[in-house]
């Protein structure tokens, strides 16, 4: 059996195109006088009445032009809802030049999130992709030549999801967002990366090493000879009692993710995530809420009991993650994915742009990979891609303050919040690397997907040979 590890699209979040060197947010360069991104919250009445709720549509209107969309959660079908919603969507967008970030209250049976029929993909996928612009569905099913197009660009609209009926959890979310950019106003802070197993230590260290050497303040806990402390410590260093000392960015890679078995075994993620549980209790105001980014299989499915446990705790701000049963295939664009996702989040790219970049630069890469043309590698690709959700405000940032420009030679790749995203050229196919505290450099991201890709083809070969040998 295939060994599975997560693929990220956004989100949760996606490699970026082999012979990039890197990327970087840089400082605001909007013209005077464009128009402000839209940030746009759909959410019933009643839960539009919290507290917290109100006071999060407050804050955006800081930074944002805010549209409010109320519905009545108990007045007709969850589909109807949802064509509503996709309506007032479209006949609303915003200015020309302008992004939106859409953030979705309530549960799947109150706003639909699938799961969907992609024509070309053995099996259903849920997902709010289908709400970042108008791709149609009939009947539940989404034609691949409307789809797999669209893959190939960023939206103009990003999306987030608070996935709960339940009061207590909204004002839980909503108050861990505010939380978590009052603590996120410096440029670095602390990166908390976990690995179950050493396949995952390898690009979490390239990770872990392009993070200090922007600053960040990062540590690999887990299984694999690149971790700084075994896995046992990972849970400690994230809901540490000193409130200065809580990660903004978490980061945990598995292979599974599985509930304690019989014998209260944790087995695939659970080997480095423990969650804390919620039952009904009203979360804990202990400090900056985190981001957490889950690169593994299924671990975002809505009837996941952990997401509820993890906000309502007061653990995270946000989630990103997989809804389908992703895999490392294609395995260059899936290392760079786990590599440089955490390396975007701490530059002050916001979450839903984060996650919709990544998306695409994934499908593109992938789409050209040495293993591109086989069946389970279109199969992979297009799960990873689809599935890839975010638990929480799209606007959300890890880190509040932008990092320096960097250098010359780069090329504008798509705008955000007023933030160009830009491409480091790398013309020589080198780079000059990341100094580590074991001295390393970063390889060139040409040279990494070109050792990935001849591992790939070897591990094939290998699979190939092993097959060979049982059926003679």
């Amino acid at each position: 059996m295939r060994a599975r590890i997560a693929a990220c699209a956004s989100c949760a979040a996606i490699a970026v195109a082999a012979g990039c060197a890197s990327t970087r947010p840089v400082p605001p360069a909007r013209a005077e006088g464009a128009p402000r991104d839209r940030w746009t919250i759909a959410v019933p009445s009643t839960l539009r009445a919290l507290p917290e709720v109100q006071a999060l549509v407050r804050a955006r209107r800081d930074r944002f032009e805010v549209q409010v969309v109320e519905f009545d959660a108990a007045a007709g079908a969850a589909d109807a809802r949802l064509a509503a919603l996709r309506a007032e969507l479209a006949s609303a967008a915003p200015a020309a030049g302008a992004s939106e970030h859409l953030l979705v209250v309530g549960s799947p049976s109150t706003v639909p999130m699938g799961p969907w029929r992609f024509e070309g993909v053995d099996a259903p996928i849920s997902t709010d992709w289908l709400l970042t612009g108008d791709c149609p569905v009939a009947d539940g099913t989404v034609r691949q030549d409307d789809w797999q197009p669209r893959m190939r660009s960023a939206p103009r609209r990003t999306v987030g999801r608070i996935p709960f009926d339940d009061p207590r959890l909204v004002a839980a979310a909503a108050s861990a967002t505010l939380e978590r950019e009052r603590a996120s106003a410096a440029a670095t802070g602390f990166a908390l990366l976990g690995a179950a197993g050493t396949g995952y230590a390898w690009p979490l260290a390239s990770a872990r090493r392009e993070l200090r050497a922007a600053g960040w303040d990062a540590r690999l806990d887990g299984h694999g000879g690149s971790c700084d402390l075994p896995a046992d410590a990972f849970d400690a260093d994230w809901r540490t009692a000193d409130a200065a000392r809580r990660p903004a960015l978490v980061v945990a890679a598995g292979p599974q993710y599985e509930p304690l078995d019989g014998s209260g075994q944790a087995r695939g993620i659970r080997w480095i995530l423990r969650t804390s549980p919620w039952n009904g209790r009203t979360a804990p105001g202990s400090g900056a809420a985190s981001v957490l980014v889950a690169y593994s299989p299924g671990f975002a499915r809505p009837a996941n009991p952990d997401l509820a446990d993890l906000f309502g705790s007061g653990q995270v701000a946000a989630i990103a993650g997989f809804t389908g049963d992703v895999s490392a295939s294609p395995l260059g664009p899936a290392l760079e994915t786990i590599r440089d996702f955490p390396r975007v989040l701490a530059d002050g790219m916001a979450l839903g742009p984060a996650i919709e970049r990544e998306r695409s630069h994934y499908w593109r890469s992938a789409s050209g990979d040495i293993v591109a043309w086989m069946p389970s590698a279109q199969q992979d690709r297009a799960i990873a891609a689809l599935s890839a959700v975010l638990y929480g405000d799209p606007a959300l940032q890890a880190s509040r303050v932008q990092a320096a420009s960097a250098d010359a030679g780069r090329t504008v790749d798509a705008r955000t919040e007023g933030v160009s995203i830009v491409i480091a050229e790398d013309d020589a196919g080198q780079d000059a690397g990341s100094p580590d505290g074991d001295g390393a450099a970063r390889p060139g991201s040409r040279s990494f997907a070109l050792t990935t890709a001849l591992f790939a083809v070897a591990i094939a070969l290998l699979a190939a040979f092993v097959s060979r040998r049982k059926q003679g």
